[in-house]
């Protein structure tokens, strides 16, 4: 009977198009604390399961709808306007109704023309840094492209320039190669997408070295850097931000595995002093105690 009361309550919520998450929530803790969320076995019913799967998807997207407007609330608030894009699309994919972000649409709308970012940069200038960065960094994206093709492209390239993501400068790059733009800020953004190509498999390096914790793969992973091309061994070239953190990693595992291997050297050392002087002893109850260490 709990069990049905419960399934039934469930479509009824599930059934409603403004469902509040506070109730699915109330639902899908119940259903935890009466172990129906461990698995299907747990359901006498054979729909259960696939109601309960169903109610935790609906709380899920309800949740991540929150997470997206209130997103969308503080990009809009600080005039992000690429942020505002990217919350506003999720909020799109998680059939948010339109009327929950219609005013942020209404700004986003604004963001778009030239007078009204001029304004807005006008007010905000010497007031908040936040504010005045985004609405400049909007002002020159409407200046690029009011300009042309061209502009756009080197402006979204200079952006880049302190990237880590590869396919988002290929992708600016192919566009640059395709309108054969000669601009110096090209082959900048280009060698970065190298180096971090190049740099990549050697975190993964470094990563698989410290996590087996052996000291003389560590040893030659870290050798094999430090010793090649001046360009590589030099850590300001290092345009891959991982390659710098994973290789602090396997510098400070190396010396803990250093350090333990030291003690460990020591205590032998100890042991074997302590077996040397006990060759003419004869206590054997010492000499017992020290075998059994051995």
């Amino acid at each position: 009977k709990e069990e049905t009361a419960l399934i039934e309550e469930m479509q009824s919520v599930v059934k409603v198009e403004n469902a509040k998450r506070a109730r699915l929530e109330e639902l899908c803790k119940n259903c935890e604390a009466g172990k129906w969320a461990k698995g299907s076995e747990y359901w006498i019913r054979k729909d259960g399961w696939t109601i309960w799967e169903h109610c935790k998807d609906r709380r899920d997207k309800l949740w991540k709808s929150d997470v997206a407007l209130v997103r969308l609330k503080g990009a809009t608030e600080a005039y992000d306007v690429e942020e505002m894009e990217a919350a506003y699309l999720t909020c799109c994919e998680l059939g948010v109704p339109p009327s929950e972000f219609e005013e942020y649409n209404k700004a986003f709308t604004q963001l778009q023309r030239l007078h009204s970012v001029r304004d807005l940069l006008s007010k905000w200038k010497h007031r908040d840094s936040v504010r005045s960065g985004n609405l400049q960094k909007q002002l020159e994206y409407l200046l690029a492209k009011e300009a042309g093709m061209e502009s756009m492209i080197v402006l979204q390239l200079t952006r880049l320039k302190n990237s880590q993501s590869v396919e988002t400068m290929r992708t600016c790059l192919r566009k640059a190669d395709r309108a054969e733009i000669r601009d110096p800020v090209v082959d900048e953004i280009r060698s970065r997408a190298d180096e971090i190509e190049r740099q990549e498999p050697i975190v993964q390096l470094l990563r698989d070295a410290t996590w087996s914790r052996n000291r003389e793969k560590i040893q030659q992973v870290l050798y094999d850097l430090e010793t090649s091309e001046a360009r590589l061994a030099n850590p300001d070239n290092w345009k891959c931000n991982d390659l710098a953190r994973a290789y602090s990693s396997a510098k400070k595992c190396l010396e803990e595995l250093e350090q333990a291997q030291a003690h460990l050297e020591d205590h032998e050392q100890e042991f074997l002093s302590r077996l040397e002087a006990l060759k003419h002893s004869t206590d054997a109850e010492e000499i017992d105690d020290a075998l059994e260490q051995a």
